[in-house]
């Protein structure tokens, strides 16, 4: 029996895209005030000194984040798409689909205030319709043969890892499913990293 095959949507997206994680970046060998000492973890493990430093950098970007993401699960008019936090930049970059609600927009101030820089860019999609392309375009390849595709953090469109199977049917195929997201003002770009496709002929 011929093992089946499973195409790979995946969602490259930063915050919130699925839940409220982050990627910190923050200074590596940031300095450590002289008055922090080693503080015990909630499951009584200790952190070193540079590790408690990084988290107090990083406690107001996760309180900005979490009233971000309640704002996004209460809003009618859109949502957060994704989000990227900058300690070493004091900046936090949020992509919003749809309206951006007053509460939002009155948050920027109150980060200000805490020395973050939040920027609000809109969506060109929606994540629904980000998905529901993902999908449209991987049941178009026959036999999936391989291929992943991701959503772009920006929300304006999809990452495409080609088919591994490299026979004009797969490649006509995705070729045309292409167009017809492109046509619809869904970007799809090709990851190119991934190796080169072997001649299934």
């Amino acid at each position: 029996m011929r093992a089946s095959r499973v195409v790979a949507v995946t969602v490259a997206v930063g915050l919130m895209l699925w839940g409220s994680s982050a990627a910190f970046a923050a200074p590596p060998s940031a300095g450590v005030p002289a008055d922090i000492k080693e503080t015990p973890s909630e499951d009584g493990s200790k952190l070193t000194p540079e590790e408690a430093a990084r988290q107090a950098a990083q406690e107001p970007y996760s309180a900005l984040a979490n009233q971000v993401s309640q704002i996004s699960a209460q809003s009618d008019s859109g949502h957060v798409v994704s989000g990227k936090i900058e300690v070493s930049a004091k900046r936090y970059a949020v992509t919003w689909a749809g309206e951006v609600p007053r509460e939002l927009a009155d948050l920027v101030a109150v980060a200000g205030d805490q020395g973050i820089n939040l920027e609000i860019a809109r969506s060109a999609h929606s994540r629904e319709d980000l998905l529901a392309a993902a999908m449209e375009l991987a049941q178009a390849v026959p036999d999936f043969a391989g291929m992943s595709v991701s959503l772009e953090e920006d929300g304006s469109g999809l990452i495409v890892a080609p088919p591994v199977r490299n026979d004009e049917s797969s490649k006509e195929a995705l070729a045309s499913s292409v167009e017809k997201l492109r046509t619809r003002g869904i970007a799809v770009t090709f990851d190119t990293t991934k190796p080169p496709a072997i001649d299934a002929g």
